[in-house]
């Protein structure tokens, strides 16, 4: 409890324990502190008790005084947030944990920031960037949060707020990521706002606006209007094309989302050449099979009969869903890919799905080529079967490679399971080279 509690802590204040990178999200910290709010209640800790800063406490003096003084509170606040960071610096030199006393100080932080609204938390910042006795890295920790919080729901004036602080921009990487939250926010409420914001800033802070941020606002964008973020693509000019589109792609998280980014994706390919349609409409239908089939198999091929693809667009899709997503399901996706793609392409992806499989689990990938019907498919599974447990089951492997068809493929595979063998025990090795011919 005491490490959950601190490192909750840690969250709020930035932290020069672990980073703050890491812990940007609003939505998190709320979720973390839901979470441990519940733990403490099964603990028999009052988490809410005395903390005059919570969410509800504040709501209700809200609703009581709408003349507070809102300022004030802010600055009262960043006081008492200063003094509690440098205390708990103090305790990590010192290597004390928080008792029960600490522990219910650390809810009331929590709260109290999460209660501020987007004023408070620009008065907030202001004074944080002022307050006297924190270092760097603290102060820095300390502004970043705030500023990630600001632009859940202010994302303008947090990136108006992060390119006036430049304390907050030494650290490029969290940088980045701080924009690109800020920008994936707004672009949902206002695309063309966010999107001026780069052209301003391309120029005025390059090492900033980069492919990682151009993503966020197509992401952003496709939320709201998945056919705008497309048109943008062009404007937007991100030097990896399919990372951007992935990104719209990947905005889409239910059924009916996906299917808008489908018909908005058909829609644009009308007004590109044939080359530059075709490329689109690959990186597109690869990002939402990737979406789609972490849903589970059964979920997907329900997506996939109101989708209505092309050849080419399943084809495509196939090429996103990953072996290493399906796990107990690979057997029905390698069943689902012979049927539905070209020979060529069915060949290499089943390839890729039973090598991970037998990986994961040979026992299992084994019982199911049992049952699987005979054809191109099961030689392509049976090959990459055989070859990928040949290192720890050469028996196992020489028992399936001998169901191949004879030809140089199956002749390489079991030159290459004699090898493994022979490591293994030389005596079965050499009966098995001399029964089929095998040169030692």
């Amino acid at each position: 409890m005491k490490i959950s509690l601190l490192i909750a802590a840690l969250i709020l204040i930035g932290t020069s324990f672990f980073g703050w990178s890491g812990q940007q999200r609003l939505t998190a910290a709320r979720e973390d502190h839901a979470r441990l709010v519940e733990e403490a209640e099964r603990l028999g800790i009052d988490a809410a008790e005395g903390a005059s800063g919570s969410v509800q406490s504040v709501h209700a003096k809200s609703r009581r005084d709408e003349g507070r003084d809102k300022t004030a509170e802010a600055k009262a606040f960043a006081a008492k947030l200063v003094a509690f960071a440098k205390e708990m610096e103090e305790m990590q030199k010192s290597g004390t944990q928080p008792d029960e006393s600490m522990q219910k100080r650390i809810f009331e932080i929590l709260d109290g920031m999460l209660a501020l609204d987007g004023s408070q938390l620009k008065i907030l910042v202001a004074e944080l960037r002022v307050a006297p006795g924190l270092n760097d890295e603290m102060r820095t920790g300390i502004l970043g949060f705030a500023v990630m919080m600001l632009a859940n729901d202010h994302p303008a004036a947090a990136l108006a707020l992060f390119t006036e602080s430049s304390e907050l921009m030494k650290d490029a990487g969290s940088s980045r990521h701080v924009i690109s939250s800020a920008l994936a926010r707004w672009a949902q409420d206002d695309p063309m706002a966010a999107l001026e914001w780069i052209r301003k800033n391309s120029k005025e802070h390059p090492d900033l606006v980069t492919d990682q941020t151009k993503r966020s606002v197509l992401a952003g964008a496709a939320r709201r209007d998945p056919g705008l973020a497309f048109s943008l693509l062009g404007e937007l000019d991100a030097k990896d094309r399919t990372m951007a589109v992935h990104g719209i792609a990947e905005s889409a998280t239910t059924s009916e989302q996906r299917k808008a980014v489908l018909m908005s994706l058909r829609e644009h390919m009308k007004t590109l050449g044939p080359d530059a349609a075709a490329s689109l409409s690959a990186s597109t239908l690869n990002a939402l099979g990737q979406g789609v089939s972490q849903e589970g198999h059964e979920a997907a091929l329900a997506w996939l009969e109101g989708a209505g693809l092309s050849p080419e667009e399943k084809a495509a899709f196939a090429q996103g869903v990953q072996p290493w997503q399906a796990k107990g399901e690979t057997g029905k996706w390698i069943e689902w890919m012979s049927k539905e793609l070209p020979a060529e392409q069915t060949t290499q992806r089943v390839t890729l799905f039973m090598n991970q499989w037998a990986r994961d689990d040979f026992k299992a990938a084994g019982q199911w080529l049992n049952n699987f019907q005979d054809g191109a498919a099961k030689d392509a599974a049976v090959k990459s079967y055989a070859d990928t447990v040949a290192p720890y089951e050469p028996a196992s492997a020489a028992e399936w490679a001998l169901t191949l068809p004879e030809g140089q493929e199956r002749k390489d595979l079991l030159t290459k399971i004699h090898g493994e063998w022979k490591s293994k025990d030389e005596a079965a090795a050499a009966e098995f080279a001399r029964q089929n011919g095998i040169g030692e």
